[in-house]
C-alpha cells in the first residue's frame, strides 16, 4: 500500500486576521487586517446564509484583492449571514482560511435613532455638570 501526500513543506499563505463585522440595515460592513506573509497577495470574502463557509466555493465569493474592508449589501434583515476570509497566493493555487463570524442585520428604526439621540443628550448633560 502506497500512501501519497502533498508537499507539506509548502505552507498556505498566512490568514488575514482581526475580522470585524458591523451590521447595518440589510448589509454588513466587514473589515480586517491583511496577512503580512509575503506569499499572500490577496483575500477572498465568502458569505453563506446557512452555515460558516469552509472553502472558497462554499457560498458567494468576492475577490477583495488587497482591500481591508468590504460591504455586503442586499442581505435579508433578521436572517444570519456567515462570513469567512481566505488569503491566497499569486497563482491562487493555495488558500488559507481566516476567521469566520456571523452577524444578523436588522432594520434601524426611528425608535433606535431617538434612543441614541436621547442617550447622547444625557451623556452631554452629565459631562457639562
Amino acid at each position: 500500500i502506497y500512501i501519497q501526500r502533498g508537499n507539506t513543506n509548502v505552507p498556505a499563505p498566512s490568514a488575514a486576521s482581526t475580522l470585524s463585522l458591523t451590521p447595518r440595515d440589510a448589509s454588513i460592513e466587514a473589515s480586517w487586517t491583511n496577512s503580512e506573509d509575503p506569499e499572500s497577495v490577496g483575500t477572498l470574502l465568502v458569505s453563506n446564509p446557512t452555515h460558516e463557509p469552509q472553502d472558497i466555493t462554499d457560498g458567494t465569493t468576492v475577490d477583495v484583492a488587497e482591500a481591508t474592508s468590504y460591504t455586503l449589501t442586499d442581505l435579508p434583515n433578521d436572517k444570519p449571514t456567515y462570513i469567512s476570509l481566505f488569503s491566497y497566493n499569486a497563482d491562487k493555487s493555495k488558500y488559507s482560511a481566516a476567521k469566520s463570524d456571523v452577524e444578523i442585520p436588522r432594520e434601524v428604526t426611528w425608535y433606535d435613532v431617538q434612543e441614541d439621540l436621547e442617550a447622547d443628550i444625557v451623556d452631554a448633560q452629565e459631562k457639562a455638570e
